[in-house]
Parts: C-alpha cells; sequence; structure tokens
C-alpha cells in the first residue's frame, strides 16, 4: 500500500477479473515452436509416405538387375521394386534411420541385421513369375514391409 491506497498489479488486475495473468513472452514462443516442430513432423511423415508407395523399377546392368531400397524410420522405399522373372538380382539395403532394422524375407532365406548407417546386399535368383515378401522383425507392426514384384 502507498498513501493508504493499494498498488495494483497487472496480474492481480487479471485475477480479479477472472482472466488468468498474462503469460511471459517465453512461454507463448514455446508453445508456437512446438507447434511448428509439430507441423514440419507431420509433413515430412506425410511426404515419406507419399514417396514409399511409388513402385520402382530395377535398373538392369551386366550379369542382372540391380535394386536399391533404403530402410528409413517405419518403412522401406520404395515399398515395391519391380524385378525381372528369372534373372539374377542384386538387392542393396541401406539403413537411413536412426533405428536398427533387419531385411528379412523366409522366401529369399534373407534375414540381416542392419544398423543405423549401415548397407547390406543379397544377390538372389527370382524364378518365375510372383511375388516376394520382406519385411523388418522389428518394425513390421508400424507397417515397415514391402514386396519385390517378379514380372
Amino acid at each position: 500500500m502507498t498513501g493508504g491506497r493499494e498498488e495494483r498489479t497487472a496480474s492481480s488486475n487479471a485475477a480479479r477479473e477472472g482472466h488468468p495473468p498474462a503469460r511471459g513472452g517465453v512461454g507463448r514462443i514455446a508453445t508456437v515452436t512446438g507447434a511448428v516442430i509439430l507441423t514440419a513432423g507431420a509433413i515430412l511423415a506425410i511426404g515419406d509416405m507419399l514417396h514409399t508407395s511409388n513402385p520402382r523399377a530395377a535398373v538392369p546392368g551386366a550379369g542382372g538387375a540391380a535394386v536399391e531400397i533404403e530402410a528409413r524410420n517405419y518403412g522401406f522405399v520404395p515399398t515395391t521394386v519391380v524385378v525381372p522373372a528369372n534373372a539374377t538380382v542384386t538387392i542393396t539395403v541401406r539403413n537411413r534411420s536412426i533405428s536398427t532394422h533387419t531385411f528379412t524375407s523366409e522366401q529369399l532365406g534373407a534375414d540381416a541385421l542392419i544398423p543405423p548407417g549401415e548397407t547390406r546386399t543379397f544377390t538372389v535368383h527370382t524364378g518365375g513369375r510372383g511375388t516376394i515378401d520382406f519385411y523388418c522383425r522389428f518394425h513390421e507392426n508400424f507397417g515397415m514391409r514391402g514386396h519385390l514384384a517378379i514380372r
């Protein structure tokens, strides 16, 4: 009190009028920053999903065809690779994520552990027309699977 009068602050006036006290600039900046980060993450995840859904053809080479597949956070890119029938195909799997993944396929007899930043290469003979499925043992429940379409 000063001179018999009560000194009022902005927060005491706001509380008396039923409004919460004004938040400082730091809280507001943190809220906006969090919203921006969440939005950017959602946009990148959607873009990654759209990119993984496009089938890609194997690249013919001397002595067979070559396929490159990336293991990302919870998906393979691409999820579908078209390979020729009755051909020798070299499959290179690169782990571009921060998690360890596997490239597992019972049909190929493959089950390789691939730590972050590492690459594994497989050479297979495709046989006749059909589909060869592959997946990550750790993240299959998150949708981390794909297939080779043999044509």
